[in-house]
C-alpha cells in the first residue's frame, strides 16, 4: 500500500486528516468506483485498492489534506501551502520579513493593500498567494525556514528549500479590457429563461477567482452527493449558479455553466465534468480564446 494512503488512512481514523474527491467523472467507467458509490465497499477499502494502474490516485496536497483525483490533474505548488497560510502569514510578518528580507517592502505593500477597506475576502487572499508565490521564485540555499514552516506546512517547505528556485512562468500580457457599464437601471426583473444567463439590474463586477472557488466547492460537493449525500447535489447547484453569476462579463462560459446547473437540476443521474472550466477560465484571465467544454 502507498505510504500517502497509509498517511491518510491513519489521519482519517485519528480524524486530523481532510480528504476532497474528484472521481465523479469515472462513476459508471470504473468498477471500484461504482461499488464505493454504491455501498459495496467502504471508503477505506476503496482507498486501499487503488494502486498505479487505475486512472486516479491519492494525492496530499497540504500536510493533512488529501485528495483523490484522476491523474490527470497536475497541482501547482501553491496547492501545497496550508490554507491557514493566507491568514497566519499577516501574524507573523516579521518571521516571513526575516527569511526573505528581499520581499520586505512587498510584504508591507501588500499589508497596506489588503487592510484597505475596499479591500474583499477574495482580493485579500488572491495578493496574499501573489506575494507567498513569490517565494517559489528565490534560491532556499542559507535560509532558515525553522520558523516559517509551521505557518506554511511541510509540503510547501519542502519545495523551498531546493536551492534551485522555479523558473517564473511566462504569460503573454492580456489586452486592455473594456468593462461593461455597470451604472444600470433597476428596473422590472428580467423574464426567467433558460438559455442565458440573468439579464437586467444591477451586477458586480466579474472575478474569475469567485467563479472557480464556487466551481470547485460544487465538484467537491457532487462527489460527496455521488457518496450518500443527496442534498449536497442541491448545495453543487447553487454553487454553480453563484459561480455563472461571477462571470457574466464572459456570457458565453457563464452560458455554459448555467446549461450544466440546469442539466444537474433536471436530470438526478447526470454526472458533470467540470474540471474543463478551469481551463477556459485560465484562458479568459490571459485574454485568450477559451478551449471549448466537451459535452
Amino acid at each position: 500500500m502507498d505510504d500517502t494512503v497509509k498517511r491518510l488512512l491513519a489521519g482519517l481514523q485519528d480524524k486530523t486528516a481532510k480528504l476532497n474527491m474528484n472521481i465523479t467523472e469515472f462513476i459508471g467507467k470504473d468498477s471500484k468506483v461504482d461499488d464505493l458509490m454504491t455501498g459495496r465497499v467502504t471508503l477505506p477499502a476503496f482507498l486501499e485498492s487503488i494502486t498505479d494502474t487505475d486512472p486516479y490516485k491519492v494525492e496530499e496536497l497540504a500536510t493533512g489534506t488529501f485528495m483523490v483525483v484522476s491523474k490527470r490533474i497536475n497541482f501547482s505548488p501553491m496547492m501545497r501551502i496550508r490554507r491557514e497560510a493566507l491568514s497566519e502569514i499577516w501574524t507573523r510578518l516579521d518571521v516571513f520579513k526575516k527569511v526573505y528580507p528581499e520581499l520586505a517592502e512587498r510584504a508591507d505593500r501588500t499589508k497596506a493593500e489588503i487592510n484597505s477597506a475596499k479591500c474583499s475576502s477574495c482580493a485579500r487572499n488572491s495578493k496574499t498567494s501573489a506575494l507567498l508565490e513569490e517565494t517559489l521564485y528565490l534560491p532556499g540555499k542559507g535560509r532558515d525556514f525553522s520558523e516559517l514552516r509551521p505557518i506554511f506546512g511541510d509540503k510547501f517547505i519542502d519545495i523551498l528549500e531546493n536551492d534551485t528556485p522555479m523558473p517564473r512562468p511566462q504569460h503573454p500580457t492580456p489586452p486592455p479590457q473594456k468593462l461593461p457599464d455597470r451604472s444600470l437601471t433597476v428596473g422590472a426583473p428580467a423574464k426567467a429563461s433558460r438559455s442565458v444567463p440573468p439579464s437586467g439590474g444591477v451586477h458586480r463586477p466579474s472575478c474569475i477567482n469567485c467563479c472557480r472557488k464556487h466551481i470547485g466547492q460544487a465538484i467537491v460537493l457532487l462527489g460527496e452527493a455521488s457518496l450518500g449525500y443527496p442534498a449536497h447535489r442541491w448545495l453543487a447547484v447553487g454553487h454553480l449558479a453563484e459561480a455563472a453569476e461571477e462571470i457574466l462579463e464572459y456570457p458565453e462560459t457563464a452560458t455554459l455553466l448555467r446549461a450544466e446547473r440546469l442539466n444537474i437540476m433536471d436530470n438526478p443521474g447526470y454526472v458533470p465534468n467540470l474540471m474543463p472550466f478551469f481551463d477556459q477560465l485560465d484562458a479568459l484571465e490571459l485574454g485568450l480564446k477559451p478551449p471549448s467544454v466537451p459535452a
